[in-house]
C-alpha cells in the first residue's frame, strides 16, 4: 500500500517540489528542529529519486554501479566519516555559489566518495577477520552472494 502511495503521480510531483524548495536551506544551527528538517528533506529526496529511477531505464553501465552502492551501503556509511575528515580552509566560498551548482558539485563528489568507499571495502574484506570486525561480512560470504 505504501509503495503505491509513493509511486502515485501526485506524491511524485509534491516530493519534487518540496525537495527542491526545502533543500535550499543551507544554514543549519544543529538543533532538534534542524534534525527533523534534514529527515523531512531526505525523505522527500528519497521519494523523488525512487520515482525518478522507476520511470527511466538506466544506462547499462549505471545500474550495476547503483546496485554496488546498495550492496556496500554499510561500508559507505562507515567509511564516509573517515574519508571526509579533511578540512577546507576557505569553506565560506561555497556560500556564494548558486545552490544548483553546489548541488551538482556535491553530487559528483558523493559519487566519487562512494566509489572510493566501495574499493576500500573490497580491499579490507579480502581479510576475513578484519572484514567481519569492520563491516560484518567476510570474503567467503561475499562470494556466495
Amino acid at each position: 500500500v505504501l509503495e503505491r502511495v509513493v509511486e502515485s503521480t501526485s506524491v511524485y510531483a509534491m516530493s519534487f517540489i518540496v525537495f527542491f524548495v526545502l533543500s535550499t536551506h543551507w544554514q543549519f544551527c544543529g538543533n532538534t528542529i534542524d534534525d527533523v528538517y534534514k529527515i523531512i528533506v531526505s525523505t522527500f529526496a528519497f521519494i523523488f529519486l525512487f520515482n525518478l529511477c522507476k520511470k527511466f531505464q538506466l544506462h547499462p553501465k549505471v545500474a550495476p554501479v547503483l546496485q554496488m552502492f546498495g550492496r556496500e551501503s554499510l561500508a559507505i556509511y562507515i567509511l564516509q566519516f573517515r574519508l571526509t575528515e579533511f578540512k577546507i580552509d576557505d569553506i565560506n566560498n561555497f556560500d556564494t555559489l548558486n545552490p544548483f551548482i553546489l548541488f551538482v558539485l556535491l553530487m559528483f563528489a558523493a559519487i566519487i566518495l562512494c566509489c572510493i568507499c566501495c574499493v576500500v571495502s573490497k580491499v579490507v574484506c579480502t581479510n576475513n577477520i578484519i572484514g567481519q570486525l569492520l563491516f560484518g561480512k567476510s570474503a567467503l560470504r561475499q562470494r556466495d552472494a
